[in-house]
């Protein structure tokens, strides 16, 4: 099942090559400070699994009269995973090589009022439209991106709040049916980890991602660390309290903070005003003339100010980066108000080093994510 078996020497060699290539033997051992037949047979190993390759001669070094040596590169596809992106309308499925280029994918769309084993048959077919064109053998394990409240140890959905399911088994359901170690976590999570990977926030060592789409949520980098809590279910933005006046979650799957600006509830509310059909998007993008919606994207904004300023004065990230539907769209409108609330509610030695920025993979992150998550879990 593309199991990879590296030893610690092994890994180390690898991820100099992967993060250095094209490199050679000699400066892998100068590098890593080893002696240079450690790193031989190191090399041997990797290069018989056919996760490096030899790629050339080291030109530099011959025209400085020494012997050519062989530099040796990193091969992406040499194993792929597999990564699944649960959102409202739609399962998408992807194969993902080991430098995050997306391959062969599968789409399925969702109904609404599904069941638990009508979400999950659907889940299969994203899946299996993927598994029938890769050889299984070559997929080291499949990450799932979940739009709701997740324990990442034991890969069950408490709730998918814009699915309305609870308790899905999604971990146990896929290993039992494909027979490949399946990791699951937030999607806001994965959209964190493609972010600090490959993303605006390459290089950042403590980010915060807001996914703001149908529902909230945030992804946790810290310490270039995903940080998930004790039962994995840390970073749930949307039930932030901003206000006492906190009983919307005990009403409904959403969180006080997303019952204010998630597109769902937004929805929601434009169906209660009269505006029957009307999206998130039309909320933020005509010019209605409706004294009401503009209060509700106001107050919206102010919570998420809110929200953030609780985040920055905890978490003292170097960047904040805002995905998702209305995050990624949106995203001057909403800092165009946000950002001048938190710059005058903190001091400014809180805030002001943090930068704030739009997703690099408002579409793909958390397909990225989760192929990076997989590699995190299985061999890097």
């Amino acid at each position: 099942m593309g199991n990879l078996h590296f030893t610690d020497r092994e890994k180390v060699i690898l991820a100099r090559i992967r993060n250095e290539g094209p490199i050679s033997r000699v400066r892998i051992a100068k590098k890593e400070n080893i002696s240079k037949p450690v790193v031989t047979i190191g090399v041997r190993k990797l290069l018989s699994v056919g996760a490096v390759r030899e790629v050339g001669k080291d030109v530099k070094r011959s025209s400085k009269g020494g012997k050519q040596a062989t530099l040796l590169g990193f091969v992406p596809d040499f194993r792929l995973t597999l990564a699944v992106d649960i959102g409202r309308t739609k399962i998408v499925a992807a194969m993902i090589d080991l430098d995050g280029n997306i391959g062969a994918s599968h789409t399925v769309l969702l109904r609404e009022n599904m069941s638990k084993e009508e979400f999950k048959h659907l889940l299969f077919e994203a899946i299996g439209g993927v598994i029938e064109v890769i050889p299984k053998e070559k997929i080291i394990g499949i990450g799932v991106g979940i739009p709701g409240v997740i324990g990442s140890n034991n890969g069950v959905a408490d709730f998918i709040p814009v699915l309305s399911l609870r308790n899905v088994p999604i971990k146990s359901w896929i290993e039992e049916r494909f027979g490949l170690e399946t990791f699951c976590e937030n999607d806001a999570a994965l959209q964190a980890l493609s972010e600090s990977w490959k993303g605006v926030a390459e290089g950042k060592k403590n980010v915060v991602v807001i996914n703001l789409g149908a529902g909230i949520g945030s992804g946790v980098i810290i310490d270039g660390r995903l940080y998930t809590g004790s039962t994995g279910r840390a970073g749930e933005l949307g039930y932030l309290i901003s206000s006492w006046d906190n009983t919307y979650y005990r009403e409904s799957f959403f969180g006080e903070l997303e019952e204010k600006l998630s597109g769902v509830c937004l929805e929601r509310k434009l169906d209660e005003f009269g505006y029957h059909g009307f999206t998130a998007a039309d909320l933020f993008e005509r010019d209605i003339d409706d004294e009401r919606l503009r209060d509700l994207i106001y107050q919206g904004c102010k919570s998420l100010a809110l929200a953030l300023c609780n985040l920055i004065s905890i978490l003292n990230p170097d960047i904040v980066v805002m995905t998702g539907g209305i995050g990624y769209n949106q995203f001057e409108y909403l800092t165009k108000y946000t950002i001048p609330l938190i710059r005058n509610i903190l001091p400014n030695e809180f805030v002001g080093s943090v930068d704030f920025a739009r997703s690099k993979f408002p579409s793909e992150g958390v397909l990225i994510g989760a192929g990076y998550l997989v590699q995190k879990k299985t061999f890097l």
